[in-house]
């Protein structure tokens, strides 16, 4: 099985979008690759990888599995900014 890249912009299921912060080299349809850490645009909510064999400059790639994260700036109301995981990725690059 294959999962799709997650990139700087793509929806997480809290409403807001990943704000790649962890690496500024590896692109994928004109977009940063999302690493480990990266936060969703309202602070915090960093991203888990479930993946641990591809990185980018040293941290794990996040893709759409949905890959979880920790609780950003907004919880614990409404409740999904509690687990802010991924809810979009690349229509043609994947990994694993």
């Amino acid at each position: 099985m294959s999962y799709a890249a997650h990139r700087h912009g793509d929806k997480r299921k809290c409403g807001g979008t990943t704000d790649v912060k962890g690496q500024s080299t590896v692109f994928v349809n004109n977009k940063l690759w999302a690493v480990s850490g990266d936060p969703v645009d309202h602070k915090g909510g960093g991203l888990i990888p479930t993946g641990q064999t591809v990185h980018i400059n040293n941290k794990l790639v996040i893709c759409h599995t949905p890959d979880s994260a920790v609780p950003d700036d907004l919880c614990p109301a409404p409740f999904f900014h509690c687990e802010p995981i991924t809810d979009q990725g690349s229509g043609d690059t994947f990994a694993y």
